[in-house]
């Protein structure tokens, strides 16, 4: 006669979510937390339980959340940023530009260089995100405010990975803008084709 397991090494089984559960849970997931009424900004297992405490009462543990998120598809992965400020219009005209700028570069043998300010800041760390399999990790990013950042200009050129830098104290203004140009024509003396960032400087 096999003896029963006493109360406490009993496992528990989980309560399972029925197939209108599981459709509910999938479709909160395909959009932000804070949608589905979650104050948080991207899902976790813990924002999987808080969901389904608060639509149908039903309490799981960790490995059942990620047991769920993995039955439906929702896969880990470390996210890239979505700038939120990008202009689509703009950044095509940009596009189609720049191919003209670098036919014109190689008629005349000139080294192309992208100049803008080089900032080191803290910023948001990218950790790993639940999302749909087969769809991007974004994790939407804003740059911090100026006085938390220590200022450069740089100058990239793609073609050699050649950089120049000048160390920027205070702010950009035309002056600190002609002498890097001018440190740049020292350094460069062939033809230049300089793209330089939407400054106001």
């Amino acid at each position: 006669m096999v003896p029963l397991a006493s109360p406490s090494r009993r496992r528990v089984v989980p309560p399972a979510l029925n197939p209108a559960q599981q459709a509910t849970l999938a479709a909160a997931l395909r959009q932000p937390p804070r949608v589905a009424g979650i104050p948080i900004a991207t899902w976790t297992w813990k924002a999987v339980a808080q969901f389904l405490r608060q639509q149908f009462a039903v309490g799981l543990s960790r490995s059942s959340c990620v047991r769920y998120l993995h039955r439906l598809d929702i896969v880990r992965k470390r996210p890239k940023k979505r700038l939120v400020k990008a202009d689509p219009d703009k950044r095509a005209a940009f596009v189609r530009t720049y191919a003209d700028i670098v036919a014109d570069a190689e008629r005349r043998d000139a080294t192309m260089l992208f100049v803008d300010e080089a900032h080191f800041r803290a910023d948001a760390e990218l950790s790993w995100l639940w999302t749909p399999r087969g769809e991007s990790a974004l994790a939407p990013s804003t740059s911090p405010r100026r006085a938390e950042k220590a200022a450069h200009y740089s100058a990239v050129c793609l073609e050699t990975g050649t950089v120049e830098v000048m160390e920027l104290v205070g702010t950009s203004s035309a002056t600190t803008s002609v002498t890097f140009l001018q440190q740049l024509r020292a350094t460069h003396t062939e033809p230049v084709i300089v793209i330089w960032g939407n400054a106001p400087a």
